[in-house]
């Protein structure tokens, strides 16, 4: 049986307007840290996943990937940069029932993301008191009233999907102790992120855009998946105290 990477990315109409949120000075001093075995940052890592790779779309259809990974940097003691989520084998119901269609967005028949940077930092939530969430958005600064692009791709030359907006995810291994690998989980609660907001920032979520081809407004997309971070030839510590 098929190793499946899971997201699964449950949608409803968005009711809010973002605003301009995850800049770097939001994060105040005392926010968690990694920490290398060696000392020194530039450190790249892979991600993996089990499960499946799911979007699904409010008013029906959904697309499953087979299989996912990423690689990414951890540049400084709180920042990751270069992060790609490259899924494969991607096929999707599209919409309304259109029949099943390969999603992707290269030659190579893949769905890839735009290259993405995110911070840790503390979750926001009365039920996560001192948990630690990493941020993920699009690198890319984006246009005037627009939020960071995090994905598009097609699934037939009619639905072309822009994901916008900010992930946040859930650290779940041991923390202040040096792993070779770290976990991080992303969920979702009625189509929204969960949780949703770090300390220091605004709400955050992810919204699904139609290319222009279809008018139809955005929707809120939330996130469903636990990957296994393993840093190149170093050990790293999440340090809070």
């Amino acid at each position: 049986m098929i190793s499946k990477f899971t997201i699964m990315l449950a949608a409803v109409a968005a009711v809010s307007v973002f605003s301009g949120i995850g800049a770097v000075s939001a994060y105040a001093e005392g926010h968690p840290e990694f920490v290398p075995g060696r000392g020194s940052y530039g450190i790249n890592f892979t991600t993996k996943g089990g499960g499946s790779f799911k979007y699904l779309w409010a008013g029906g259809g959904e697309m499953e990937c087979e299989s996912a990974k990423a690689t990414g940097e951890i540049v400084n003691k709180t920042t990751v940069e270069k992060v790609v989520v490259t899924a494969h084998k991607c096929t999707s119901e599209v919409l309304f029932g259109f029949g099943r269609k390969t999603c992707s967005n290269n030659s190579e028949g893949n769905l890839v993301t735009e290259p993405l940077k995110g911070h840790i930092g503390y979750i926001e939530s009365p039920n996560l008191h001192n948990k630690v969430g990493l941020e993920l958005e699009g690198e890319a600064a984006p246009g005037h009233g627009e939020e960071p692009l995090y994905a598009m791709f097609h699934c037939t030359s009619y639905f072309g999907f822009h994901i916008r907006g900010h992930l946040i995810g859930l650290i779940v291994s041991e923390l202040n102790k040096q792993l070779t690998v770290f976990q991080i989980e992303y969920n979702s609660a009625l189509g929204e992120q969960s949780p949703n907001t770090m300390e220091g920032l605004t709400k955050q979520q992810l919204v699904s855009q139609l290319n222009e081809k279809v008018e139809r407004e955005n929707v809120a997309v939330g996130q469903i998946v636990t990957a296994t971070i393993s840093p190149e030839g170093e050990t790293i510590e999440i340090k809070t105290k």
